[in-house]
């Protein structure tokens, strides 16, 4: 999480120390999250994201995202965490008519997710919450996405906006086994879902009034 913070604050910095922070748009998106990620349940979270209009209607935007489902295992008081985090980084393009724009993006960048796996340790279920295809613990997967969707300008700076799209991950092909000992060669993991956004863009800069073009 340490890690996360320290690459949204460096961005952050990087774009307001800018020069050319006073020539162009400056965007803060504040997101609530759902995401399927086949063997890792269906999560709900949420993240953050930060954009820079380079020229026109073309965006660099990153993306810090972290989702989580728990369920209680059959009938037992045991928890089974699941857990997706990604950062990515990509390109936006937002085609505007009237107050509405229709937004879409490709990004790319690193993703982590924790499976918890059930073990039979003397007839008892054993949960094992440390047992997961971590980019900290083991290797990092690879994530691509891209989403497309809409924002309405509520006013100048407020736009509230429905992101729907597809990720893509790959992880490494060596992972613990059952008995959390030893590392073993698999097939590469792949995980792959929806993700749905519903969040508000923050804009701030130099943008006209949000009646300058009706």
């Amino acid at each position: 999480m340490k890690k996360n913070a320290i690459i949204l604050t460096a961005i952050l910095f990087m774009f307001v120390s800018s020069s050319a922070f006073a020539l162009n748009n400056f965007y803060i998106d504040g997101f609530g999250s759902l995401v399927t990620t086949n063997d890792a349940k269906t999560q709900f979270g949420g993240g953050l994201g930060i954009g820079y209009n380079i020229i026109d209607s073309w965006n660099l935007v990153y993306k810090f995202q972290m989702d989580l489902y728990s369920e209680t295992y059959h009938n037992t008081s045991k928890t089974m965490d699941y857990k997706y985090m990604s950062n990515l980084i990509g390109v936006e393009y937002v085609w505007k008519f009237g107050r509405i724009g229709w937004r879409s993006s490709i990004l790319a960048g690193m993703s982590s997710v924790t499976i918890p796996y059930v073990g039979n340790d003397f007839g008892s279920p054993t949960i094992y919450t440390n047992h997961e295809l971590d980019k900290d613990d083991y290797s990092g997967g690879i994530v691509m996405a891209i989403n497309t969707g809409a924002q309405f300008d509520l006013t100048q700076h407020v736009a509230p906006f429905l992101d729907l799209g597809f990720h893509y991950d790959i992880y490494s092909k060596e992972k613990k086994d059952y008995n959390y000992n030893s590392l073993m060669n698999t097939s590469p993991i792949k995980l792959y879902g929806i993700n749905v956004l519903v969040g508000v863009r923050i804009t701030i800069g130099s943008n006209s009034s949000i009646g300058a073009d009706y």
